[in-house]
C-alpha cells in the first residue's frame, strides 16, 4: 500500500459515520468471536471499549486503534467502512 493509499484510508474512516464503524466492529466481533474484553487485552479502557460498542455512546475507535484491532484479529481495518 502506497502512502498516498493509506492517507486516502485514514481520510476516509476520519469521514465515516461513527455509527458504521461501531456496528461494522460489533459485526466483526461477532463473525470472528472476540468480545470486548479481548480487546481491553490490548491496552484499551474498559470503559472506550464498552463505549464502542454501545449504540447509545457516540464513539468508535480512533483510526490507529481501530488499526491495531484489526492486525490483531486479523482483519482488514476497510471492514469497519461497510
Amino acid at each position: 500500500m502506497s502512502q498516498q493509499e493509506v492517507l486516502d484510508l485514514i481520510t476516509k474512516y476520519n469521514n465515516t459515520n461513527r455509527e458504521t464503524i461501531k456496528n461494522s466492529l460489533k459485526r466483526i466481533m461477532k463473525q470472528q468471536h472476540f468480545k470486548s474484553a479481548d480487546i481491553m487485552e490490548l491496552g484499551y479502557a474498559r470503559h472506550n471499549v464498552y463505549s464502542w460498542g454501545n449504540c447509545k455512546a457516540p464513539n468508535a475507535p480512533l483510526f490507529e486503534q481501530a488499526l491495531t484491532i484489526a492486525c490483531k484479529f486479523n482483519f482488514e481495518v476497510k471492514e469497519l467502512l461497510k
